[in-house]
């Protein structure tokens, strides 16, 4: 899932995922915005936890995404599901 998140390359795609509630959430979203940021980081290496951190158009706001959380992601109208969970 990561592969194909950062073949996106900042472009818009639909991401589909289970919150830590339990919860079912779609999501349109996409990588590469730096509006609103500090320049300063995160605190912990979001790789090392399998998070990734997408602007979410929905939200208006970054949400931190765990890679094994998603369920799908649809990306210039074909859909890619995460086979491992």
């Amino acid at each position: 899932m990561r592969e194909i998140i950062e073949n996106t390359a900042g472009k818009f795609f639909t991401v589909t995922f289970v919150k830590k509630d339990g919860t079912i959430r779609k999501a349109t979203a996409r990588t590469g915005v730096r509006k609103g940021t500090k320049g300063i980081g995160l605190a912990y290496n979001a790789n090392d936890k399998g998070i990734k951190i997408l602007w979410v158009c929905d939200a208006e706001n970054f949400r931190a995404i765990k890679l094994n959380s998603i369920l799908s992601i649809k990306f210039k109208g074909k859909f890619y599901f995460n086979t491992v969970i």
